[in-house]
């Protein structure tokens, strides 16, 4: 039904929309554009199907960012986690071989803050358009 954010069989509501910085911040990190909560559910039905074929628990760092939220992190002016089709998530070398071995994705960006690394997954709601591509970046 659209309208409505559901939990996936892996990922949770909570894991979508919270944020340490949020809640310190007194942000709104919750989403009201329908066109948003139907991205987050696709998302959240991809993020299920990357789970399952992994086996094991991911850990999610990041998903959706509201506009307040998105600049209050310093992410990008264009950011897909603002649209609902980004997740930032913990990873070691078993997640980052499955997920470079079956890409499910237009883009997996391997990316680091100091001493902080993390996976930026991105999709697209067309699948047929996603590219696939590997990326590595430091901030």
């Amino acid at each position: 039904m659209a309208g409505i954010l559901r939990a996936g069989k892996y990922f949770s509501i909570y894991e979508v929309v919270h944020s340490d910085v949020a809640e310190e911040k007194g942000i709104f990190n919750l989403p009201l554009k329908e066109d948003i909560i139907d991205n987050l559910n696709y998302c959240i039905g991809r993020m299920d199907e990357i789970r399952e074929g992994y086996g094991k628990p991911i850990y999610i760092n990041s998903w959706y960012r509201c506009k307040e939220l998105n600049e209050a992190v310093d992410g990008a002016k264009n950011s897909y986690h603002m649209s609902g089709l980004a997740v930032d998530i913990r990873y070691d070398k078993d997640l980052l071989d499955y997920l470079t071995q079956n890409p499910q994705f237009d883009k997996l960006n391997l990316e680091k803050a100091g001493k902080t690394n993390w996976l930026h997954i991105q999709f697209k709601r067309d699948r047929s358009k996603e590219m696939n591509r590997v990326l590595s970046i430091t901030k």
